[in-house]
């Protein structure tokens, strides 16, 4: 359920601090400042630090359409899981530890491995995003960038917090008015992504924090990937083992540098 919006500030549910809370009057509370924004993001993170899934994909990009279901493990800040669902377990799987990036289609029976990079992740997720990224918007939350520059504006939608980043891109985050989760993130010419539109939804109670569980992301050649998430725990106790896949013998091995 959304935490209501209307009342006082009230202490945290979650135990991070900020995270949870109602703000005086939402829309027409005197305007906040750049620093509360930033660390009500960072809030949400911590509390979404370790973070499990369960959910449905919609995929239509330029190189098809397909849906799937999938159960999904990220810890903050970059290391991510993505195992698809098959009618007898995963059937294709895609980690990261942050260093390296792992795929393992068990149709194929190949392993690929290889430089977690923007270039590899965009090939074996077919979204082009940096792991940093991914992980983000995988939680419902925008990357916690370097920037350069800041203002934050009364836009009709929410609080609009638009940084430019230290990297010349530019992110701009439309945060609710009483609850200052983050709605909508779009990025540009950033090494993050350099054009990614996301917006999150369909916001429930997870454990005492009001999460979203529906994340819908375009990026930049068009592709789109929407999230339907059916259950989700935070807070959770993930092993380094999670984010390493461990092929069946006979597998085949392939570098993934190798390919592109």
């Amino acid at each position: 359920m959304m935490l209501p919006l209307a009342g006082c500030a009230t202490t945290s549910l979650t135990g991070a601090p900020g995270v949870g809370r109602l703000y005086p009057s939402g829309r027409d509370a005197p305007l906040p400042t750049v620093t509360s924004l930033v660390s009500s993001t960072a809030d949400r993170n911590a509390a979404l630090a370790a973070f499990r899934g369960q959910a449905r994909l919609t995929y239509e990009g330029p190189d098809g359409k397909f849906k799937s279901s999938q159960m999904i493990v990220v810890r903050a800040p970059n290391n991510m899981r993505i195992d698809i669902m098959g009618p007898f377990g995963p059937s294709y799987t895609v980690a990261s530890d942050g260093r390296l990036l792992t795929a393992y289609d068990r149709g194929e029976k190949i392993v690929y491995t290889g430089a977690a990079s923007d270039e590899n992740v965009a090939k074996y997720t077919r979204v082009a995003l940096s792991v940093t990224t991914l992980v983000a918007l995988l939680r419902g939350l925008p990357p916690v960038p370097e920037y350069s520059e800041a203002s934050v504006e009364r836009a009709s939608e929410g609080w609009t917090l638009a940084l430019r980043l230290a990297d010349g891109g530019t992110m701009e985050t439309v945060y609710d008015f009483s609850t200052r989760a983050p709605k909508t993130v779009k990025l540009s010419g950033s090494h993050l992504g350099s054009r990614v539109e996301a917006v999150f939804d369909d916001f429930r109670n997870v454990a005492g924090l009001s999460t979203p569980h529906s994340v819908d992301v375009t990026i930049e050649n068009g592709a789109r990937a929407t999230l339907r998430y059916d259950k989700i725990w935070r807070d959770v106790s993930i092993s380094d083992n999670a984010f390493i896949i461990k092929a069946a013998s006979g597998v085949r091995h392939v570098d993934m540098d190798e390919q592109i």
